[in-house]
């Protein structure tokens, strides 16, 4: 699929898949919610990899399906709020 077509798909500018592709850009929740639907995807077996353990998916799947139903705004928070979770989780365990 191009990316003028999965952005149409989408309903959001092929620009926005462009730079998301080329790795140019994080995306919002609701970007990532909109091109796992327009390719019919699972949002939670899109940021699984593969060969890897898949302990905990079921909560990262559950996580991104209720940032889905957020506002921008909403999904912002709690996105700052996992970064500050992890990050001092991370200064902790060097501790």
């Amino acid at each position: 699929m191009s990316q003028e077509a999965l952005a149409e798909k989408a309903g959001i500018s092929p620009n926005t898949v462009s730079r998301i592709e080329g790795g140019l850009t994080e995306m919002y929740v609701e970007t990532f919610r909109k091109l796992a639907h327009a390719l019919n995807a699972d949002a939670g077996d899109l940021l699984c990899r593969e060969g890897q353990p898949d302990s905990g998916d079921r909560h990262a799947k559950s996580i991104l399906r209720r940032m889905g139903r957020m506002e921008k705004e909403e999904q912002e928070v709690v996105a700052q709020t996992v970064h500050a979770l992890a990050d001092a989780l991370e200064k902790n365990r060097k501790k």
